[in-house]
C-alpha cells in the first residue's frame, strides 16, 4: 500500500520493508514552564484557525497535561469525515536570541487518529506565516498525554517564527481526535546517533543510489545513461511487478557489476569482487579474481592460493608480469612497480 508504482513513472523496484538504517541524530525535548517560550493553554492565547466545515478548535478540560485546558479538534465528539483544519498563533516568535542547533519545538499531545489515514501535521514558517513547511505528522492512537518535540532547523530560527498544527481526516472512520496542551520551545539533549528499521520509498531509492555509486567506481568511462542502463538491463524480472514497474523487475547488483570494467587509474579491484578499492597493489594482499580464502592470495599470473605475508611478492592481475613489475589496469602492459 505505500509502494509508488506504474510503468512509466517507476523504472525497477528495490528493497523497501523493514531496512534496518542509519538515522539522523535524536534530539530530547520536553517542553515545561520556564522554558524560552512556553504557553500552557489557559484560554487568553489568540489564534487564527481554520475549518473546512466552519467548526473551530475548542478548549477541553478533560484530556490535558497541566490545567486549565488543552486545544482539540472537535467538541466531546468524534472529528469529522473529509476534514482540514488548522490553527496557529497570531503573534510571530523572535528565536534570534535562542539560536542553537538544537533548538527545539515541543507539545503534549493525546492522540486518536484511523492510522495511516488521518493526520496531525506540524508545519514551521520563517517569516510570520507566507510561507509553509511541513516538518512531521502523526498519526494512530497515542491515549495517554505524551510529549512529542521536534528540532527547529537554522533556516527557521528567525525573528519571525511561527509554527502550525494541521489536522486532516478522509472519507472513512472517524475517532476521538487530537489534545494538544503545553507548547514550548526550548534547547534539547542531543542523543547518539542511531538505527531504526523503516518502511517505503526512502529505503528503497539509496539502494538503488548505492549501486549507482559502485557502478560509477567499477565502470569509471561510463555516463550516466550507461550506468543506468546497467541497472535497468540487469533486474531480476518477477511475475508480482508485470505491469507495475517499467522493467517489471527488482534491482540486481550482481548483475549489473558484471564481471568486466576497469579501474581507474590509482584503484585496483578488491580481491574476489569486480569492486574497485583505492591503492597502491601493496595495499592488499590478493586482488582478482577468483579470490582465495582470508589470509590467502593469488600467485601472480596463476590461480593458485598460497599465504600471505608481508614479505610475499605482491601479485595483482592476470596475465602475469616479471618480477618488479604490474599491469597497467586494463591493459597487458607491464610497467614498472613503484619502489
Amino acid at each position: 500500500g505505500f509502494s509508488n508504482y506504474g510503468v512509466t513513472s517507476v523504472d525497477l523496484s528495490a528493497p523497501g520493508s523493514s531496512i534496518l538504517s542509519t538515522m539522523k541524530y535524536q534530539v530530547d525535548y520536553t517542553p515545561q514552564a520556564g522554558d524560552p517560550y512556553f504557553i500552557d493553554i489557559d484560554g487568553s492565547e489568540e489564534w487564527y484557525v481554520y475549518s473546512s466545515d466552519d467548526t473551530s478548535w475548542y478548549l477541553n478540560t478533560v484530556n490535558t497535561h497541566s490545567d486549565p485546558y488543552s486545544i482539540t479538534d472537535s467538541d466531546n465528539a468524534n472529528y469529522l469525515n473529509n476534514q482540514v483544519k488548522y490553527i496557529y498563533p497570531k503573534t510571530a516568535i523572535d528565536l534570534t536570541s535562542m539560536t542553537n542547533e538544537n533548538l527545539s519545538f515541543g507539545f503534549w499531545a493525546k492522540i486518536d487518529l484511523e492510522t495511516g489515514l488521518d493526520f496531525l501535521a506540524v508545519f514551521f514558517s520563517a517569516d510570520g506565516g507566507t510561507n509553509w513547511t511541513m516538518m512531521e505528522s502523526f498519526t494512530g492512537e497515542d491515549l495517554t498525554m505524551q510529549a512529542y518535540s521536534m528540532v527547529i532547523p537554522e533556516s527557521f530560527q528567525t525573528n519571525n517564527f511561527l509554527y502550525l498544527f494541521y489536522f486532516v481526516s478522509d472519507e472513512s472512520i472517524t475517532k476521538d481526535g487530537v489534545y494538544i496542551d503545553d507548547i514550548g520551545i526550548g534547547v534539547g539533549t542531543r542523543t547518539n546517533d542511531r538505527y531504526a528499521t523503516w518502511n517505503g520509498t526512502s529505503m528503497a531509492t539509496p539502494h538503488v543510489t548505492g549501486a549507482v555509486a559502485l557502478l560509477s567506481s567499477s565502470y569509471a568511462g561510463d555516463t550516466a545513461a550507461s550506468r543506468k542502463a546497467r541497472i535497468l538491463d540487469n533486474v531480476d524480472t518477477l511475475d508480482s511487478l508485470s505491469g507495475k514497474v517499467f522493467t517489471e523487475g527488482r534491482l540486481n547488483l550482481k548483475g549489473a557489476i558484471g564481471t568486466g570494467g576497469v579501474c581507474q587509474e590509482g584503484y585496483h579491484y578488491k580481491q574476489g569482487t569486480t569492486i574497485c578499492i583505492e591503492g597502491t597493489p601493496t595495499d592488499d594482499p590478493g586482488y582478482y579474481l577468483p579470490s582465495c580464502v582470508d589470509g590467502e592470495r593469488l600467485i601472480q599470473g596463476t590461480e593458485n592460493c598460497l599465504s600471505t605475508t608481508p614479505v610475499d611478492p605482491s601479485g595483482i592481475y592476470l596475465p602475469s608480469c616479471p618480477d618488479g613489475e604490474r599491469l597497467i589496469q586494463g591493459t597487458e602492459v607491464c610497467v614498472a612497480m613503484p619502489s
